[in-house]
């Protein structure tokens, strides 16, 4: 083998292993190389194009359209650059890429060279990213919103309360004030479901009641999506069984497979979403695991998938394009946290006819009570009634107003003040001390948390509830030793409880603090 053929070897060896598509053309747009990475990329065959017109690959005919090579002039060391081509494979899958090209002249003959990087993956992220940029402004607004919004519930839910308990309300009136007493509340619930949905927090595996969280993500899809989708939750009528997940994350799974339905249903259509318990023995095909499983199943009555999407809905830097409108986003991050909560994703489809998608996790082997869903028994009305002395800061007059009335109603000694500075100065100049201390956290500058700590300096013991529209303070709380806190919109009997529990259990508190004398002489 003489060097010339030696070198010519080397060369296409190292040309055969790059991972971007390199492809040379003659001036009459004929084939003269195609690398192993360009058969890939097109799904075409190289040993029969060489020498054929390049619209014999219809795929690599629309790149070099594109490039409109007529437009370079063959200088050497010259290369036109181009970003974010949009191209498709040869079964039709669009795909996204860079391309730079170079122009030659070789014995008076003139030759192109393009080079084709695949960056679908890179494309897909960047998308990824942006979305998840806009939910994180989206999430800040709604936020904000909700606290605002829930000030004014909380407002108007008190009045309404008040009223409801007022002797000479006439028969008449008392169903219209019940009508709007449900509403506000329905409104308060809604607004608090879709906070909890946008909130942001550290991934922590829990106890997870999968169905009765499918019915809150159920209550919110329904007053979100178009009322032409019918959403249905089909609720297992047996024992509770738990799955061990972060809460956050199944959001995010069971939102990515919701809003791709959506999408396939552009004209209206069904979503049915269910969770059963099913249990797989040995001999079960994989990707089944053998054991007691929780399944998921959320399906449509959209257009379906074609079959050979299926196959690769959920491949990292796979975009279905038009499949469904929404490209299938989100899908393989779905996966890939279920498959972390130990569990899996099948998906069947019919074009025409919708898509099913069932969501395998295994089961919490050891049910673990939700302390948070205990039920309390509430105090008789006459057991709430007091006569303490509270120290009420609240910054929304309409609401401050209201809870004032409320707890004179039983009998407190109310004093309220607007700002944490007044707070600390009226709790810190009263003789004798207030009882307790309720203290609204919802102002700039984390000024309700300033003035907690400044008033815990003055007297560590202090009894105080924290008051919040946000929702999300009560850990916060919990650690800085307050022993009560209330989410905003409450009720008038929540409100009431809460107080008359605190100061109880402040009193006990005090009572076991107390030295006992005849202790002290032994």
């Amino acid at each position: 083998m003489d060097d010339h053929r030696t070198i010519e070897l080397c060369l296409a060896n190292i040309v055969n292993s790059v991972n971007d598509a390199i492809v040379s053309l003659d001036e009459n747009l004929r084939i003269v190389f195609l690398n192993r990475a360009a058969e890939n990329l097109f799904e075409c065959t190289g040993g029969t194009l060489v020498g054929q017109s390049v619209d014999k690959c219809k795929p690599l005919n629309d790149v070099i359209t594109q490039l409109n090579l007529t437009e370079l002039t063959p200088v050497a060391g010259q290369t036109k650059a181009m970003r974010q081509l949009e191209g498709r494979r040869g079964a039709g899958e669009i795909f996204y890429m860079e391309v730079a090209v170079a122009g030659a002249r070789i014995n008076g003959l003139l030759y192109f060279t393009a080079i084709i990087r695949d960056v679908s993956q890179e494309y897909k992220m960047e998308r990824a990213l942006y979305q998840s940029q806009k939910t994180q402004v989206v999430a800040l607004l709604a936020r904000g919103i909700a606290h605002d919004f829930n000030n004014i519930l909380a407002a108007i839910l008190g009045h309404l309360d008040l009223v409801e308990l007022a002797t000479d309300l006439s028969a008449s009136l008392k169903k219209p004030v019940h009508y709007a007493q449900t509403a506000a509340r329905r409104g308060a619930e809604l607004v608090n479901r879709l906070v909890a949905f946008t909130r942001e927090s550290e991934t922590k595996e829990a106890p997870l009641d999968l169905d009765r969280f499918v019915g809150e993500v159920v209550f919110v899809l329904r007053h979100s999506f178009d009322r032409r989708i019918k959403v249905e939750h089909f609720q297992d009528s047996s024992p509770t069984w738990l799955v061990h997940a972060d809460v956050n994350q199944m959001m995010q799974v069971v939102l990515a497979l919701c809003l791709n339905a959506r999408d396939s249903m552009p004209s209206g259509g069904e979503l049915s979403i269910r969770v059963a318990k099913v249990q797989f023995s040995l001999g079960e095909s994989a990707p089944r695991k053998t054991g007691d499983f929780v399944r998921l199943t959320i399906g449509d009555t959209g257009e379906g998938v074609p079959q050979e999407v299926v196959g690769r809905m959920f491949e990292p830097s796979f975009t279905g394009g038009e499949f469904g409108k929404g490209g299938g986003f989100g899908l393989s991050i779905a996966q890939s946290m279920i498959v972390a909560f130990g569990g899996w994703i099948e998906v069947e489809s019919v074009s025409g006819r919708g898509t099913q998608f069932d969501v395998y996790l295994p089961r919490l082997l050891q049910e673990v009570a939700n302390s948070e869903g205990a039920v309390r028994a509430e105090p008789e009305s006459s057991d709430l009634d007091g006569h303490e002395a509270i120290l009420l800061m609240e910054h929304e007059e309409s609401l401050r107003v209201v809870m004032r009335s409320i707890l004179e109603y039983r009998g407190y000694r109310i004093v309220t003040v607007a700002t944490g500075e007044e707070a600390v100065e009226k709790y810190v100049q009263a003789q004798p001390r207030f009882d307790l201390v309720l203290m609204d956290l919802d102002m700039p500058r984390s000024a309700g948390w300033e003035a907690v700590a400044k008033i815990q300096q003055h007297n560590p013991a202090v009894a105080i509830i924290l008051l919040s529209a946000r929702g999300v303070e009560n850990e916060r709380a919990v650690g800085l030793g307050t022993p009560g806190f209330l989410a905003k919109p409450f009720q008038n009997s929540a409100l009431v409880s809460v107080v008359r529990q605190t100061l109880d259990r402040f009193r006990k508190t005090q009572k076991a603090n107390i030295p006992n004398p005849s202790t002290d002489q032994e």
